[in-house]
């Protein structure tokens, strides 16, 4: 398996195989410092880690290999005030490339009013000088290209696995966005049906005490009936104004889903 944290896209080097999950997180806690407790493990299909699924893990290999997200909880607090300068890595850059001072030599070279009387031995050594200084510093460039560009490889990779988490609780979020809404669907239907019935019970709350007081087997405690009925109307209240608030932030959610 190769397990990444989400939030750099930087490997963890963990051994091969675990006979357990907790096994599994409590080494994660020790090399990549995130907390039991805070850790979330998703597989690149989408699914949370379980305990059932670490044989799979361990023996996959090839195309088949897990690839496992570490997510620390406490990053996707929005009210948390978590230190994240630890995730902050500085990059390491050759430093900028000064211009030689034998540049001077081309410079006199080019100037020299005549090649009369030279002293062949001594402008051939400066052109030499001139030759290797330029050599240098093309090997310079190209060390300093070299290492630039294999950060920005790093970059990349690095990057490309942020996207791969990314899309990972993307998937996580759509699949219990959709779980909610229809879980929902069963909720407000038999809601409806219900507050339908209530009201119907309120409104002809009246006519039915009007019944009672007209029926004379045995005594009926009105006040008592009154009370019981106004707090079954303030519960009736209640109830429907927090199914109708449950519907707004479900269809809220709903809207984003299908955006």
């Amino acid at each position: 398996m190769k397990i990444y944290r989400a939030e750099t896209g930087k490997r963890i080097q963990v051994r091969k195989s675990f006979e357990s999950l907790g096994d599994l997180k409590a080494e994660l806690e020790q090399v990549g410092g995130v907390p039991i407790s805070s850790q979330i493990l998703m597989t690149s299909f989408g699914l949370q880690l379980k305990t059932e699924m670490i044989n799979d893990a361990n023996k996959a290999t090839g195309k088949d290999e897990y690839i496992i997200f570490l997510f620390d909880r406490d990053l996707l607090d929005v009210n948390n005030t978590y230190d994240q300068t630890p995730l902050v890595e500085g990059l390491s850059l050759e430093p900028p490339i000064i211009a030689p001072a034998a540049s001077n030599i081309l410079t006199r070279l080019q100037n020299r009013g005549s090649w009369n009387n030279i002293n062949l031995s001594e402008e051939c050594g400066a052109y030499v000088n001139l030759f290797q200084t330029h050599h240098s510093q093309g090997q310079l460039f190209v060390k300093t290209a070299e290492k630039h560009a294999g950060i920005c490889k790093l970059l990349y990779q690095e990057q490309k696995i942020q996207q791969m988490a990314l899309d990972v609780a993307i998937t996580n979020l759509n699949s219990h966005c959709r779980s909610i809404i229809e879980a929902h669907e069963d909720v407000y239907t038999f809601a409806e049906k219900e507050i339908t019935k209530q009201t119907r019970l309120i409104q002809s709350l009246s006519t039915d005490i009007e019944t009672l007081r007209r029926i004379t087997i045995h005594f009926i405690a009105e006040d008592k009936l009154i009370i019981l009925a106004k707090e079954g109307k303030q519960a009736y209240d209640q109830i429907s104004n927090r199914v109708q608030e449950l519907t707004s932030l479900v269809r809220a959610v709903q809207s984003d889903f299908l955006k």
